[in-house]
């Protein structure tokens, strides 16, 4: 098979519960911090980018809790005070001098707005999270594979219509995406089949729930129904993990 960048990818994430892209997404995410925390947290640039984009979003955040990444972690999150720092107190050895802060504050009471305005614009992050900024730039790949790979020698379709499709925001992603060709048109109907199918096991969910069907039983598949329209609507994965 030749080099088809991500379809070994996709293809695997396919035949996992829940979206696909959202799967790849969270792996990405796991990874990217993983190899700041472990190769890149003295790396000057990376710093840089971390400190200007005031760490990570809230999102991505938790990922620098990973186990036995503590004092990597702890020298990122000091960068970054020490950035917030410098900007409230622009002369923080000068300790005769009231500090920027105190000086602001007093602006403030003095009703200088432009002061508190300027501190807001300081405060806010430079740039995107870059965990965020990474993880859009594949996802934009893993769209064009799947689209273009769709069908044909190396088809991704099949491995599609056993899959439990894309979640809402990765589908928009991908429709965005799409020229009006046959593969646009097979994966918009394969989406839809499988919309169908959970629409309906929500649908029999519902009604064993109701106490004239009491005596039916709730398959497995039916009682996680909710769970799985939550995960494929919201793009979270808000399954319930195995041994729960």
């Amino acid at each position: 098979m030749k080099f088809i960048p991500f379809h070994e990818e996709i293809k695997e994430a396919l035949h996992e519960p829940g979206c696909a892209f959202c799967r790849m997404r969270d792996k990405t995410a796991f990874s990217f911090v993983d190899a700041i925390l472990f190769e890149l947290v003295n790396d000057p640039q990376s710093r840089i980018l971390f400190n200007k984009a005031r760490g990570y979003c809230d999102k991505h955040m938790g990922l620098l809790l990973l186990e036995g990444h503590a004092p990597g972690a702890a020298i990122l999150m000091d960068g970054v005070m020490k950035t917030l720092l410098r900007i409230l107190q622009k002369n923080p050895n000068a300790k005769s001098k009231p500090s920027q802060l105190n000086k602001l504050l007093q602006q403030v009471k003095l009703g200088n707005r432009e002061s508190l305005k300027m501190l807001l614009t300081d405060l806010e992050p430079e740039i995107p999270c870059p965990v965020c900024t990474h993880i859009e730039d594949l996802e934009n790949k893993y769209t064009h594979t799947l689209l273009k790979q769709f069908t044909g020698e190396y088809g991704l379709s099949e491995d599609f219509r056993q899959s439990d499709g894309l979640c809402l925001p990765h589908l928009r992603l991908v429709i965005s995406h799409a020229g009006l060709g046959d593969n646009t048109r097979l994966l918009l109907e394969m989406q839809e089949a499988i919309w169908q199918n959970l629409e309906e096991e929500l649908a029999e969910f519902i009604r064993k729930c109701d106490h004239n069907a009491r005596d039916e039983r709730i398959s497995d598949i039916e009682s996680i129904s909710r769970m799985k329209a939550m995960t494929l609507i919201a793009g979270a994965d808000l399954m319930p993990k195995k041994g729960k």
